[in-house]
């Protein structure tokens, strides 16, 4: 009888939770509610003593003129609409809708409250908010903001609950679909063989194993399989999908969410939102915006209008960049070298160029482009081309030296093909051309001696044995073992008599086949002059490249690079670049021996508010005004001045 009492009474209470609930959501409708955004509210704000003279509520500075003034720290009469000092301004809540603040280190912080009344808050429902960020003619959606009621997540706790009893009824070991005692049986009786070697830990049964009627194992097996069993089972594997969205309406996010609260309370609740972007060139407003929507059951009742935008207007430390353009003194040299080597191999005792020795073919592409990149060099003509041959001190000396000898006239007769045909080809082009006198005085002629233009002179040199090269190539080796010996060697002037001594080593056979190779090079030396130049030296100045990347840095905003460019320079935006990035003493022993003007005294002004020299930071900026009234209203951008702007109400003196 109890139990029959208790029944109608619990329905009365799940039927008047169920009331209120609705009751709640129809006032939300009818209302057309939303949650809110607003600008953090403002901290009190605490002042500092300067003077002997000074109350607390005021501070004293000169202007530019030498005239002091007494700035209060003061609120508005209500009632007369007069200033009067305050020793406190008490915190109130900011109804805003836009704020300034500032871009430093390339970044930007965004920083908003978001306000949900009690009247939207219900332990059935689940409040999800969307940011949405407004900037430079993008949208990006922020991290989701969830608020959880605790029966909400009670329900979702359920749902998991449920899903995962499901996947524990899926049978994951095949043997439980079998009826593994007949199976065994049936093994031992007729298939005697697979019953011993199953015994074997390392045993695997083969599907086709054969007992003694002709019946595979697989077969067997399927004869035992629980069919009807293993059918529901797959069955469940494949609707574990379907079941999943069944049990568990509403999944729990993981990602892309800023915060997931479970909430048991009915009041009023404020979250803090912060959001960092990165600062792009040109960066000068965001706007935030919040919408929302209501959920229960996974099932959404509820969407939220979207709030009035919250506008952050960005300052930026970059814009006092000063354009400005620093040249470098440079000489400009008339005559200029270059040099290659190359590894040609020669058949023994021979000169004759052959393409198919060893890498010749690779060599001699590679020295056929870099003489025809040379002759077609468009800052540059060629006047001449040294041609030096060496060889390895295998062999007799005088043998050596002509056949080096030999070897470098084999090679400048190669790269004289390539010049001539060079110089066929230019003057193909320029037959026919009228050749105009630019005015060249006789005196700035080229001196007797040298190559007339148009001309290359090829020489052809040669070395007999690389013998100083041998000697640097055997003390950096590491795999000689009788290196000291070798090189004691080099104490016998006569040079076959030296490379003799050197093969009673047995190293003698590395050096012949490892070092000597190295040995057999051909030098390229490439004598140039700068074309239409006509003295040795030429002295000019040039846009000083670093200097000018400094600058694009600091407009990009990327200060770190910025400070890297700029710091040799210790100028004004060198100092900008250290200010950006917070080294604010480094700023400031800048900034103060820089000459005095409007930009120079307002950054003072906020080097010396980040230090907490109040005093100082005021002074500099009516300094800073004083001498441009326009940096009122840069003033009330950056958050280091305006707050002083608004402590002392500075502004109502200009």
């Amino acid at each position: 009888m109890q139990e029959w009492k208790r029944i109608p009474l619990l329905l009365c209470l799940a039927t008047a939770v169920c009331c209120s609930t609705q009751e709640k959501l129809r006032k939300l409708k009818g209302e057309n509610a939303t949650a809110e955004i607003s600008l953090p509210r403002e901290e009190n704000l605490t002042i500092l003593k300067y003077e002997e003279d000074t109350s607390t509520d005021t501070l004293t500075v000169t202007d530019l003129n030498g005239k002091k003034v007494v700035l209060m720290r003061a609120i508005q009469d209500e009632e007369s609409g007069e200033m009067v000092a305050t020793e406190r301004i008490q915190a109130a809540v900011v109804t805003a809708r836009f704020r300034n603040i500032a871009e430093r280190g390339g970044k930007v912080d965004l920083e908003f409250d978001i306000l949900i009344p009690k009247g939207m808050l219900d332990d059935s429902w689940q409040i999800r908010f969307r940011p949405t960020l407004y900037i430079m003619g993008d949208t990006l959606d922020l991290d989701e903001v969830i608020i959880t009621g605790s029966k909400y997540r009670e329900t979702q706790m359920r749902g998991y609950q449920q899903y995962n009893r499901f996947l524990s009824s899926i049978i994951t070991d095949p043997d439980k679909l079998l009826y593994t005692n007949l199976l065994k049986i049936f093994i031992q009786r007729n298939i005697p063989l697979l019953a011993k070697m199953e015994k074997d830990s390392s045993f695997v049964a083969d599907s086709s194993f054969m007992g003694f009627y002709g019946v595979t194992y697989d077969e067997v097996k399927k004869y035992y399989t629980k069919v009807l069993l293993k059918r529901i089972n797959n069955n469940k594997i494949k609707n574990r999908q379907k079941k999943y969205e069944r049990y568990v309406k509403s999944p729990i996010q993981v990602s892309n969410i800023r915060i997931d609260s479970v909430i048991r309370t009915h009041q009023d609740m404020t979250y803090r939102y912060i959001q960092t972007i990165k600062a792009k060139p040109k960066l000068r407003k965001a706007e935030m915006i919040l919408s929302g929507a209501i959920f229960t059951g996974g099932k959404q009742i509820y969407d939220m209008p979207a709030t009035k935008p919250l506008t952050f207007y960005i300052s930026t430390l970059s814009s006092f960049t000063m354009p400005m353009t620093r040249y470098v003194k440079k000489i400009i040299e008339r005559r200029a070298e270059s040099n290659t080597a190359a590894y040609i191999s020669f058949k023994p005792g021979d000169s004759k160029i052959s393409d198919t020795l060893m890498d010749n073919t690779r060599e001699l592409e590679r020295i056929k482009k870099c003489l025809t990149d040379i002759l077609n060099n468009t800052d540059f003509d060629l006047d001449s081309l040294v041609v030096t041959a060496s060889c390895s001190p295998e062999g007799n000396y005088e043998k050596n030296a002509a056949l080096a000898q030999e070897r470098a006239n084999a090679i400048k007769g190669y790269c004289s093909k390539i010049v001539d045909a060079y110089l066929e080809k230019k003057k193909k082009e320029e037959e026919g051309a009228i050749v105009l006198n630019l005015g060249i005085q006789e005196g700035d002629m080229p001196s007797e001696g040298t190559v007339r233009p148009g001309e290359i002179e090829l020489k052809a040199h040669y070395v007999p044995e690389e013998w100083d090269r041998l000697r640097m190539l055997i003390e950096k080796d590491t795999v000689i073992s009788a290196k000291d010996k070798l090189l004691e060697c080099y104490d016998i002037k006569n040079l076959d008599l030296r490379e003799n001594a050197m093969r009673k080593y047995a190293d003698y056979t590395y050096l012949r086949n490892t070092l000597y190779p190295l040995l057999r090079t051909v030098r390229f030396d490439f004598y140039l002059h700068r074309k239409g130049m006509i003295k040795d030296t030429i002295h000019t100045t040039e846009i000083d490249t670093v200097y000018h990347s400094g600058l694009e840095a600091l407009h990009q905003r990327d200060y770190q690079k910025a400070i890297a460019c700029l710091r040799p320079y210790s100028d004004f935006n060198t100092a900008l670049a250290l200010a950006a990035m917070d080294y604010n003493a480094s700023a400031l022993e800048i900034m103060e021996k820089m000459e005095q003007s409007a930009h120079r005294d307002y950054m003072l002004a906020i080097l010396y508010s980040r230090q907490g020299n109040e005093k100082k930071a005021v002074s500099h900026y009516m300094f800073s005004v004083g001498q441009d009234p326009s940096m009122v209203h840069r003033g009330n951008l950056d958050p280091e001045i305006s707050r002083l702007i608004d402590k002392y109400r500075i502004n109502n003196n200009f």
